[in-house]
């Protein structure tokens, strides 16, 4: 029997109708195969979120740039709004006390999953939550990463599930939602691009997320 968290969605942009549609779909396969799924609340989402991106752009640029410029090639808009060299550089000691809170987040991190299976009395398997707000984007306007990008900050893995399609007949808006801010607004505006009929990209999707070193065991399960 495995047992997962499901991640409870409290950060800063919901997902579209159709990845909460996928994350449900996959949450009732596992109850359905005989497996425990409890509740999980991300731990300090949103300040892992601003972290790495200050982690992504703290050498301004440069790196990235000299090898674009190299190429001749332009940056794309998405990377150029998280990185360029407009960006003030950070000196090696903000660097440092970077690096140093990335590594106190990641073992504040491992404590919570430790409180979680005393708490529970379980060892937990793995975390289910999606891995972009959206099933399908148009280009330039992916504006959200931090379902991914915390994830790389925590140095986890993560496995990828398609699922299924969006489907504008049951993937409808909730009445009167209103956007949890201008970031929410701005990717909640771009949910009708879901329903292109055969417009790739459109799978929603779910990553599960296994404690470090657990990897192998996941994909046996999976």
């Amino acid at each position: 029997m495995c047992r997962l968290l499901q991640w409870v969605l409290t950060t800063k942009v919901l997902p579209h109708p159709p990845i909460l549609r996928g994350i449900d779909t996959v949450v009732s396969a596992i109850k359905a195969a005989g497996h425990t799924v409890f509740p999980w609340t991300p731990y300090k989402h949103d300040f892992a979120h601003d972290l790495i991106n200050s982690i992504y752009s703290s050498d301004g640029g440069t790196d990235v740039f000299d090898v674009l410029n190299k190429s001749g090639e332009p940056a794309i808009p998405n990377f150029a709004d998280l990185i360029n060299p407009s960006l003030p550089k950070i000196d090696m000691n903000e660097l440092w006390t970077t690096q140093l809170k990335k590594w106190a987040y990641q073992s504040e991190y491992l404590e919570q999953f430790r409180l979680a299976e005393i708490s529970l009395g379980y060892e937990i398997d793995a975390i289910v939550c999606p891995i972009t707000p959206t099933a399908a984007i148009r280009h330039n306007q992916f504006k959200y990463y931090g379902y991914a990008s915390v994830i790389n900050l925590l140095d986890f893995t993560s496995v990828v599930v398609p699922v299924l399609f969006a489907d504008k007949n049951i993937d409808k808006k909730a009445e009167g939602y209103k956007a949890l801010g201008e970031l929410d607004g701005i990717v909640q505006a771009e949910c009708k691009y879901n329903y292109i009929p055969n417009m790739r990209c459109s799978f929603n999707t779910a990553q599960m997320i296994p404690k470090h070193i657990m990897e192998l065991q996941l994909l046996y399960r999976l």
